[in-house]
């Protein structure tokens, strides 16, 4: 089985909570003295201790899903804060309605794995909507997390 036909799914019994990856060539995982371990055919492997894949960035991203924000109300926005920690720029997409998504860059307001409030984004003025998808991707690879995200709104009514 090639690494682009697995999806593996893990959850962490103490939080509850489920994550995915794709394209990840491993068959099972496990955590071993706080070292996560996974294997495959041809052995197995200690992960997320190297910054690189065998030299190749290594891309990240999460998907929030589609919210009205509270309001059924057409709406633009204004600014976005992001609070967390990066060790590089993120990369911001929004989607509204009907796909139409514009790209947001963050950049590393300080570099380093410190919690802090990472920047703020102005909004577009052409990007108006309902219902709204953030995607939050790393890159160059960098490591990330975002702790919050809050959002300053317009509200536009009923169009």
């Amino acid at each position: 089985m090639a690494a682009t036909d697995r999806l593996t799914f893990v959850l962490n019994m103490r939080e509850g909570a489920p994550f995915q990856w794709s394209n990840f060539n491993f068959n099972s995982m496990i955590m071993f003295n706080g070292v996560p371990i996974a294997a495959n055919e041809d052995g197995i492997f200690s992960l997320f201790d190297a910054d690189d894949d065998n030299g190749t960035n290594i891309d990240a991203f999460f998907e929030l899903v589609k919210t009205d924000l509270g309001t059924s109300e057409t709406k633009k926005i204004r600014f976005y804060y992001f609070t967390g920690e990066t060790s590089g720029d993120l990369k911001i997409k929004m989607q509204v309605d009907d796909g139409e998504e514009r790209t947001f860059l963050v950049p590393a307001k300080k570099i380093g794995q410190l919690q802090h409030r990472l920047h703020r984004v102005d909004g577009r003025n052409d990007l108006r909507g309902v219902y709204w998808r953030p995607r939050i991707e790393n890159t160059k690879g960098c490591d990330f997390s975002v702790d919050a995200i809050d959002i300053l709104l317009s509200l536009l009514g009923n169009r």
